[in-house]
């Protein structure tokens, strides 16, 4: 039980690693599992650059560890993008409602999101 305890700890902690920054290129990540929100967001100024998205299932390290090593996952760039594109800040719910389940088990998915902050030429 103490195990198991850990690894939903575990879980439920990076689930809520919602964005990390990377200062060399200011490329930023947005991860969230299923049933949480992802909040991708840009300074004053900036505005959302989407550059790449995926949801499914990863692996078993990717929200839950108790499936084998299964690999299920659609690009989404295209829904991420028309939610947030040119926007400073948004927030997508993550789950089949918003995307198209691309794994034919019932797996714990996670959507991951690369974008960058790009001068905004108008304020929003």
């Amino acid at each position: 039980m103490k195990h198991k305890i850990s690894t939903s700890f575990l879980t439920l902690l990076f689930c809520l690693l919602i964005t990390t920054a990377d200062a060399s290129n200011d490329t930023r990540t947005g991860y969230a599992c299923d049933g949480m929100q992802v909040t991708l967001y840009c300074d004053l100024g900036q505005a959302i650059n989407v550059l790449d998205a995926s949801y499914g299932y990863f692996g078993p390290h990717s929200c839950d560890n108790d499936h084998q090593e299964i690999v299920c996952y659609r690009p989404v760039t295209n829904v991420i993008s028309y939610l947030c594109q040119g926007r400073v800040a948004c927030t997508v719910m993550v789950g089949s409602r918003t995307f198209e389940n691309p794994c034919s088990q019932n797996l714990f998915k996670r959507l991951e999101v690369q974008y960058e902050c790009k001068t905004s030429s108008y304020s929003t």
